[in-house]
This record gives C-alpha cells, structure tokens and sequence, in this order.
C-alpha cells in the first residue's frame, strides 16, 4: 500500500498555480515597457509616433524613390505652372556619385589601398566576433 503522504504531496503540487512567466518576450514586455502606469503611456505614445512616422517614411523611400535615370532632372519636375515638384528619395544620386562617397578625392589608381584596409577591417571584425562567440559558446557549456 502507498504511503499517504506520497499521495497528498503530488496531488498538492498538481494544484499549485503556473509560475508567472519570468522569462522570454512577454517578461522583457511587461518589465522594460509596462512595468509602470508611466512607462505604459510612454510605450503607448512611442508607438503612436512611430505609426505616424514610419509609413510616410516608407512612402519617401521606397515608392516614390527614383532608382533609375540619367541625371538628377528625373529627380524633380515642373507643373504647367512652373512648381516644382520632387520625387521621393533620389538614389540615382546615391549610385553615381558611389565612388566618391566611398574614396573621395582618392585617386583612381590608388583606390586598391582602401579596398585592401576594407578587406582587413571585415576580417579583423570577423575574427573578433568569432572569438566573442565561440568564447560564450565555450564558457556557458
């Protein structure tokens, strides 16, 4: 025959409650931007700021934006009325003028040194990452 005290304690802790979630996405929510009457008026009005931000935003950026073209003209243009009128973003201008943005007044036939220093920067910057990462990787196991 069981012993009792078995029985009451496993039907004890079938009657406990679930813990409060502490962990994941819905504790990070609850802890860093509704864990106050403030900080829930502060989330709520960040959001409605971004709603009005983002899709107008997205609008200059991607859909009215001139990607193709010969020069800037196709940028801008004028009504009957000589208004002037803009396009979204202009990234034509963006892939004309990409060498200079990137090598300024650097001379052409020297641009290989920039090149190279961008080369060792992304290596250096891999290796580190690399290291950080097989180091959490390593310690936590």
């Amino acid at each position: 025959m069981p012993d009792p005290s078995v029985i009451l304690s496993t039907e004890s802790e079938q009657l406990k409650k679930p813990p409060v979630v502490t962990i994941g996405l819905i504790a990070w929510l609850r802890e860093n931007l509704f864990s106050t009457w403030y900080n829930t008026v502060f989330t709520i009005v960040g959001i409605y700021i971004l709603y009005l931000a983002i899709p107008p935003f997205f609008q200059w950026a991607i859909l009215d934006a001139v990607w193709s073209g010969e020069d800037r003209t196709v940028c801008e243009w004028y009504d009957e009325n000589k208004v002037k009128y803009k396009a979204g973003a202009c990234w034509l201008l963006i892939k004309v003028y990409f060498n200079f943005f990137t090598y300024g007044f650097y001379p052409d036939e020297l641009q290989w040194r920039v090149n190279l220093s961008f080369i060792i920067l992304a290596v250096a910057i891999a290796k580190i990452i690399k290291d950080k990462f097989t180091l959490h990787w390593s310690s936590s196991g």
